[in-house]
């Protein structure tokens, strides 16, 4: 998946107090290096201890959200992506998948998914404190995802592509309009012409190639700590994800 695209969903979650909260409080503020220990340590100690996800409690609308922020960040950063048929299939794709994680009523449509989104932002939105600590440690971590040209912008590049009622929940500093504007077309510009981004053409000819294709972004997100702590999120509603087996009696 987009690295880029999914530090950006994470950060978008991270702007509803109820998923700052919980992971403020089972990473002692620091989400990314939690994540990663606890990645590593089921990869030296496999059969050892019970993952600490276990004790995420959200709904299904939460992990809908959560799902949908994922989902919709891609198709908007994916330049590979241009035609409309693809996003369409590759969409389609995504919602068997949501459906196989026990995700349920997802729209059928990006736009109705769009429409999802906003209006969960709309009552669960607002600033908190918790939002923004959270918010700084996974805006350092996608700082380092930017073309180095562009980090020093730090922050204040970050804020440019939020919209505005998320970048207020997260407490990111506030831009005058024409430089917002400047900002966003100068990380978009770079972003799409990063390695990631750049390339190789996508055609779905059929909807199993598209179910196919998504597939494989899915299975690569348990090696990059933003995109695993985003599927650990989706997945914590009908059966919360166990990272590490517990221990045998």
């Amino acid at each position: 998946m987009n690295a880029f695209a999914s530090a950006l969903a994470l950060l978008r979650v991270c702007s509803v107090q109820q998923f700052s909260l919980q992971l403020d409080a089972l990473s002692d503020g620091y989400p990314l290096q939690w994540i990663a220990r606890l990645q590593q340590q089921r990869q030296v100690e496999p059969l050892l201890g019970v993952s600490p996800l276990r004790q995420l409690r959200l709904s299904n609308n939460d992990c809908l959200y959560v799902y949908a922020t994922l989902i919709l960040e891609q198709l908007r950063w994916d330049a590979a992506l241009l035609c409309e048929q693809d996003r369409l299939a590759l969409f389609r794709a995504f919602r068997g998948i949501g459906y196989a994680m026990n995700i349920h009523a997802i729209p059928y449509t990006i736009k109705a998914l769009e429409c999802f989104q906003y209006q969960y932002e709309g009552r669960h939105c607002s600033y908190t404190a918790c939002n923004e600590c959270i918010a700084r440690a996974i805006g350092d971590y996608l700082i380092r995802r930017l073309p180095i040209v562009l980090r020093p912008l730090g922050h204040v590049g970050i804020s440019a592509l939020l919209e505005e009622h998320v970048r207020e929940a997260l407490g990111l500093p506030r831009l005058h309009a024409s430089l917002r504007s400047k900002v966003r077309w100068v990380i978009t510009t770079y972003q799409h012409r990063t390695p990631w981004a750049e390339g190789q053409s996508i055609s779905f000819e059929c909807q199993d190639s598209a179910c196919e294709y998504a597939m494989r972004l899915f299975q690569g997100c348990r090696s990059d700590p933003v995109e695993f702590l985003l599927y650990a999120l989706c997945f914590a509603h009908a059966a919360p994800p166990i990272v590490m087996n517990e221990k045998e009696n």
